[in-house]
């Protein structure tokens, strides 16, 4: 699709033309496009208002804080004043105050935390009514940098001057989860819903902190009832079927299936389908191509389709009775404790073909740069990155998960095992030599999930972040080490080294934003493994 032209941006008069202009842009992911957009708008008109608008979607979809804060000093400038009516004047001047806390929140994003702390403060001195929303503001930010024992020293200060809102109390649930005090966040999160009962965002929140806790039951109802996560909202099977309940009849019932969240979300949540078939269901399941194969091998019984290609089908909407976002599934298949998660592996399967493909190749490998004579060593994968993401919010949330290549390497080796890359997208960029030993990459022969298992079911260990491959891993049953952020994700759970949800896994839990402390121990105990 071609960019948005110049005439096209001079035709915008309303934040209605905006949203046009962006709208097949974001359904095609084209983040670029929709920066492009947004930061001519905000040039080419004096609009505060529009100009307001293009800055929130630059800082949705961009990480160039320097051209939203441009943006937003602008609509500063084009804000108009109204000395001869003091009431209006008054008017104005709040909606001042509320741009230039987004002007500071911009600041901070800039790291420019001194000016930023600066201005947040001056706004409470001049408008002390903006206080709450200026607490709301900052605590947010510092959550979404990964700063969650600041965000909870600024709200405890805002709760104890009786300055509270729906937001104050999610953000402190927030923080309390992050720092993995799951229990203590759920009374905020409560509050934060008695004033706000119909917000999804913070009832999601809370179920998340359930969950955490192990509150699976209750958390899932939460946690299953939001805004969804798909690629395109408009694709029809999201609207146009009824959606499958915990308590509906699925006997002699045709059920669709779509993957909604990540991929890692669909390899872990798939487990379930088995007992809905054994219940009578007939399943069809939507998922994008780079795990189609994997699952079509895995589930021969199940039809598996690619979701964008269904999208262009609607007439087979009366072939299904439900549809379902794969995340649903925990619910319907109604988890109340660990137990009742059925955690038998392998439930993902490569071909043999395969495996003895990658075999092949990895002897080959192997044979170029060991003698012939040299005993097996430990085969070992590494994946140190996330998949790509779009979203300013997506990209920070990667970051608090991904650590980098040379990080990764320097923390484990030098060590007596052969060490294969895994990494895929974007971050394969970052295997270059320079390592204290050679990093084997086959990734050239990967197109898709199905191949990374027959790579994977040819290593002894695969060692990665919160991550795809690391799903794919412990479904396979391949011995899997999780390199865990701070801020948990709930699965996980915030404490031990073990998962209900991988019998083969151990968890490796990070203190701190720093991944290097646990790289470290990581390191430490490959290095033990390769003595055995």
């Amino acid at each position: 699709m071609k960019l948005a032209s110049k005439e096209d941006i001079r035709k915008v008069k309303t934040v209605q033309d905006i949203i046009e202009l962006c709208d097949p842009f974001l359904r095609e992911g084209n983040a670029f496009a929709v920066n492009k957009i947004a930061i001519e708008v905000g040039l080419f008109n004096e609009d505060p208002t529009l100009i307001l608008y293009a800055s929130s979607l630059l800082s949705v979809y961009s990480s160039n804080h320097e051209a939203i804060i441009t943006l937003i000093k602008k609509a500063l400038l084009c804000l108009p004043r109204d000395e001869n009516n003091e009431e209006n004047n008054r008017a104005l001047n709040l909606i001042r105050g509320e741009i230039e806390i987004r002007l500071a929140g911009a600041l901070m994003k800039a790291q420019q935390e001194k000016e930023a702390m600066t201005l947040f403060m001056d706004i409470v001195r001049r408008y002390p009514e903006l206080k709450v929303l200026v607490g709301e503001h900052l605590t947010g930010i510092l959550l979404d940098a990964g700063r969650p024992k600041e965000a909870e020293t600024i709200l405890k200060a805002w709760l104890e001057e009786g300055l509270s809102s729906a937001n104050i109390y999610n953000n402190m649930g927030i923080a309390l989860k992050n720092l993995n005090r799951s229990a203590e966040s759920l009374p905020y999160y409560r509050k934060a819903l008695e004033i706000e009962p119909n917000n999804r965002s913070i009832a999601f929140s809370y179920g998340i902190s359930l969950l955490k806790c192990g509150q699976y039951e209750e958390g899932l109802k939460y946690f299953v009832d939001h805004e969804t996560f798909a690629a395109d909202d408009l694709w029809w099977f999201l609207h146009d079927l009824p959606h499958l309940k915990q308590d509906d009849d699925v006997n002699n019932k045709h059920i669709l299936f779509y993957q909604e969240q990540g991929l890692g979300d669909t390899l872990e949540f798939v487990r379930f389908l088995p007992a809905l078939i054994a219940r009578g269901a007939k399943i069809t399941l939507a998922v994008p191509l780079a795990i189609k194969r994997l699952i079509q091998q895995s589930f021969p019984n199940i039809e598996v389709v690619l979701d964008k290609e269904l999208a262009q089908e609607p007439t087979r909407q009366k072939e299904f009775d439900f549809s379902c976002p794969i995340p649903d599934l925990p619910h319907i298949y109604g988890i109340k404790k660990d137990e009742d998660i059925p955690a038998i592996v392998p439930y993902l399967r490569a071909t043999k073909e395969d495996i003895e493909k990658f075999a092949k190749l990895i002897d080959s490998t192997l044979q170029e740069n060991h003698s012939s004579e040299e005993k097996k060593r430990l085969r070992v994968g590494i994946v140190w990155g996330g998949d790509r993401r779009y979203k300013a919010a997506d990209i920070a949330a990667d970051k608090r998960r991904s650590t980098s290549f040379a990080e990764m390497t320097e923390a484990l080796l030098p060590v007596e095992a052969d060490i294969f890359n895994l990494q895929y997208d974007r971050k394969r960029v970052e295997v270059v030599s320079g390592a204290s030993q050679p990093i084997y990459d086959l990734m050239d022969e990967v197109h898709d999930m199905a191949d990374t298992a027959a790579l994977m079911e040819n290593l002894d260990l695969i060692i990665s972040v919160d991550t795809s491959p690391l799903h794919l891993a412990g479904a396979l049953g391949r011995p899997v080490w999780l390199v865990n952020r701070w801020d948990s994700c709930w699965r996980w759970g915030e404490h031990g080294e073990t998962s209900v949800w991988y019998p083969t896994m151990k968890i490796f839990r990070s203190q701190e934003l720093s991944f290097k402390p646990i790289l470290a121990q990581v390191g430490e105990a490959l290095r033990n493994l390769t003595k055995i």
